[in-house]
């Protein structure tokens, strides 16, 4: 838990600081007058890098903290691919896991982008209660992005998790889901 503590404190610092370096040398802050067809750094070759964070409950895990870091690249104007990393701990669970990501902004106005994405992701999962066992996840996830300045932008989003339980003779035909509602932060490079 310590451990996972540090990592959340030594990400959010690093996110802020480069969210004051980009405010404080943006050229050309976004506003209402900018190119409305393409706010923010969401073009080809640019590189997102960011996270989200949640607080949560779940009936099997209780009270947990997530914390999603990304890193995705645009490989074309508001399409961008990467992955991302799944931490999750409560009081007697902890989850570890990663895969690939993408996500797409399909609508802007002023300093706001909307966006759909998605994960596919391998966890390794523990808890006190029971044996450690590994599952496979798919999340979509819908949001919107408030953009600072054409370099840092923060919002909510909501997604939606189907998780496939494994055990050590193979995947079994449970499967259970959540929805979730994150808190995100991004750069865009």
């Amino acid at each position: 838990m310590r451990i996972i503590s540090i990592f959340v404190l030594a990400t959010l610092s690093f996110h802020f600081s480069l969210a004051q370096e980009s405010v404080q040398s943006s050229s050309q802050p976004l506003t209402a007058s900018s190119d409305l067809s393409r706010p923010a750094n969401i073009l080809k070759s640019n590189i997102e890098v960011g996270g989200s964070f949640a607080l949560g409950y779940g009936s099997a895990t209780g009270f947990g903290v997530t914390l999603n870091p990304a890193v995705e690249y645009f490989v074309m104007d508001k399409l961008s691919v990467g992955g991302t990393v799944n931490l999750y701990t409560s009081a007697d669970y902890q989850t570890y896991g990663a895969g690939p990501s993408f996500t797409y902004y399909f609508m802007q106005k002023a300093q706001w982008a909307a966006f759909a994405g998605g994960s596919g992701l391998y966890n390794n999962n523990y808890a006190s209660s029971y044996n450690a066992y590994s599952n496979l996840s798919v999340t979509a996830k819908v949001g919107l992005n408030y953009f600072v300045d054409a370099s840092v932008a923060f919002g909510p989003s909501l997604s939606y998790t189907e998780y496939s339980m494994r055990n050590s003779g193979g995947y079994d035909p449970y499967q259970s889901s959540n929805i979730s509602l994150l808190f995100h932060l991004s750069v865009f490079l």
